[in-house]
């Protein structure tokens, strides 16, 4: 599945791709893929910046939407044909500032969602339920730290899940990644924030390089600096 913005409104397309008569877990590189595009599927106005997760059985859209004025996060549950669960949106988080640019970012457990956003110098989670229930009505802050917190990146090892963000306590302070372990709920396991980097010597490609992945309750971590 693929999300674009076309005039400021949010649409979803599938691809359906077949092997050739190969199965997949049989197939091997390179790999020949026939590709059926469906038909476009509309989401929301005024909105743009969409994530994608998949849970095995159905697709989480997330996206900045300008509905009230103010940027705020909302999302979608989409099956694999193309159906919209949830028309108008699930409300996940508070008012965004668009100048930072940290818009939503998603990933799945296997069966839940977790999405997470920068919101005005703080990083925000939820968790949206296979059921399309919102865990923490608004967003909830992913660190109780007193510092100024901006791009996250998050993934799963297919039970818990991992966020990480750029963190700096002053203005004139080295900046840092920090991580937290979340368990299916979303809520910090026992032990609390870690830290991923302690010294980043360039916050531009740390706040637009990083990449985060997850296996067997293992973190892996990638960014740029300089």
């Amino acid at each position: 599945m693929m999300t674009y913005c076309k005039r400021l409104s949010l649409i979803v397309a599938f691809a359906v791709c077949s092997c050739r008569g190969l199965l997949a877990a049989e197939a091997f590189f390179p790999l020949a893929m026939d590709p059926v595009v469906g038909p476009d599927v509309f989401l929301a106005t005024n909105s743009q910046n969409p994530s994608i997760a998949f849970n095995g059985e159905l697709f989480l859209v997330s996206w900045l939407d300008h509905r009230t004025g103010k940027y705020q996060v909302y999302g979608t549950r989409v099956t694999t044909t193309g159906e919209v669960l949830d028309p108008g949106g699930i409300w996940l988080g508070s008012p965004y500032d668009i100048s930072f640019n940290f818009p939503p970012v998603s990933t799945s457990n296997g069966r839940d969602f977790l999405v997470a956003w920068g919101d005005r110098g703080e990083v925000y989670k939820n968790v949206v339920t296979r059921e399309g229930m919102v865990r923490f009505p608004g967003g909830t802050n992913i660190s109780t730290r007193t510092s100024s917190r901006a791009a996250p990146a998050v993934a799963s090892d297919g039970t818990n899940f991992f966020a990480i963000w750029t963190d700096q306590v002053g203005q004139y302070d080295p900046l840092s990644i920090r991580g937290v372990k979340l368990n299916a709920l979303g809520e910090p396991e026992v032990g609390g924030e870690f830290v991923v980097s302690a010294n980043i010597s360039n916050p531009y490609y740390a706040f637009y390089s990083r990449t985060l992945t997850a296996s067997r309750g293992r973190l892996f971590a990638n960014w740029r600096n300089g």
